[in-house]
């Protein structure tokens, strides 16, 4: 729990936080005894539809849902300029990053047109298909009020184009659970990215065999085509055009909206002594951290 961790900072239990929420920046700051490191960031979290599901299977309809967030406002509100819009599957500040791609605007109208183009018509206070209602379960982990926060927020965007989306928090083993299972309408999750670039584990259609990231259910021949072929380029160079092709194909069919790309706040209490913490760890060099009494 991310109150009771920052509780036991401030108290001198604990002496360090490895995610400090960015609206405690301030109270971590003014702490003589504590150092807050701000981290580029390699976490970029997104909403995972389930495009296994009948409501969520088709790109019309994910791509509204997407149009309908107010990212920007999100990670405004949320992050308080920790953060920036998420574009695609690709970190920005990745040497694979496709920089002709831009983030989805905030188009309510768009989003309408876009759900009224897949088939879905006004009904009893949200719209419907197949004479079912657009409702929807949003899961996010227990414990953590920044996704909490964004659920609502997501909730509140999508209530003004007629779907109801209900966010529901859910321990993390179960959670965890549910998606391994594809049990789940759709779920707020982030993923902490390495420094190599390795779509396939996200991207590429699951096997039945297991062992997939790709809790959305995602799946596209040419996206699985090409991921195989970049794998098998010679060098970066010959990659990388394969890697912006593949990076426009998913931001075309939206198997996730992409929120947003965080920083890394971490606090450490001062008498903490030769920590190299960075970007890519925070205990990148721990067995040569010193503790002073």
């Amino acid at each position: 729990d991310s109150g009771g961790q920052l509780a036991q900072l401030l108290a001198g239990h604990l002496d360090l936080v490895e995610v400090v929420p960015p609206r405690e920046e301030g109270r971590i700051a003014a702490d003589p005894d504590l150092e807050l490191l701000r981290l580029p960031g390699r976490n970029w979290g997104f909403v995972a539809w389930n495009n296994r599901r009948p409501a969520f299977a088709d790109r019309e309809t994910r791509r509204a849902l997407s149009l309908a967030s107010n990212r920007t406002a999100l990670v405004e509100s949320v992050y308080l300029g920790f953060a920036r819009v998420g574009c695609g599957p690709v970190l920005a500040s990745m040497w694979a990053f496709n920089d002709r791609l831009e983030p989805l605007p905030f188009d309510p109208a768009q989003a309408r047109a876009l759900l009224a183009k897949a088939g879905w018509r006004d009904g009893d206070g949200a719209l419907e298909r197949d004479g079912r209602s657009f409702e929807f379960d949003l899961l996010t982990p227990a414990g953590n009020n920044l996704r909490r926060d964004m659920a609502l927020l997501i909730q509140a965007d999508l209530a003004r184009i007629g779907v109801r989306c209900r966010p529901r928090e859910v321990e993390p083993a179960a959670l965890l659970a549910l998606l391994d299972t594809g049990d789940f309408d759709a779920s707020l999750t982030a993923y902490t990215e390495g420094t190599k670039v390795e779509l396939a584990g996200v991207w590429a259609t699951p096997s039945s065999e297991g062992g997939s990231y790709n809790f959305a259910g995602y799946s596209n021949p040419e996206v699985d085509r090409l991921i195989a072929e970049a794998d098998a380029a010679a060098d970066f160079r010959a990659a990388k055009p394969i890697l912006d092709r593949i990076q426009e194909l998913i931001v075309a069919d939206q198997p996730v909206t992409f929120l947003y790309e965080s920083d890394k706040l971490v606090a450490v209490n001062r008498r903490i002594r030769g920590a190299r913490i960075n970007s890519s760890s925070v205990f990148f060099n721990a067995d040569e951290w010193t503790v002073e009494r």
